[in-house]
């Protein structure tokens, strides 16, 4: 495991943290650790659903950086199947998986 503070000395890349990410940094990856900490690792459903959104207009505008950053965000949260979900693109599971673990 990679710890954030080598991560700046240039000798990895963002994969050795997300395996196959083609656009997410570092900071991206330490920022979502740093929110998920402060918000005790909760996700409210509004947010989940924020993500949802994010994820979905960044898929429409292809930008894989953000589309990167709420998989690994969702991750840090330990909501590991919405972000499989979403990194498969199937949004509408995602919104009915919301809907059960939020009844």
């Amino acid at each position: 495991m990679v710890k954030f503070s080598e991560a700046f000395n240039g000798e990895y890349t963002a994969e050795d943290i997300f395996p196959g990410c083609q656009g997410m940094t570092y900071m991206d990856a330490y920022m979502a650790g740093k929110r998920a900490c402060e918000d005790e690792w909760g996700l409210t459903r509004e947010d989940a659903e924020r993500f949802i959104k994010t994820h979905f207009n960044a898929d429409m505008n292809g930008d894989v950086r953000w589309m990167e950053k709420v998989e690994y965000t969702l991750s840090e949260y330990n909501y590991h199947s919405l972000a499989t979900l979403l990194r498969g693109r199937e949004y509408a599971k995602a919104i009915d998986l919301l809907k059960e673990e939020y009844a």
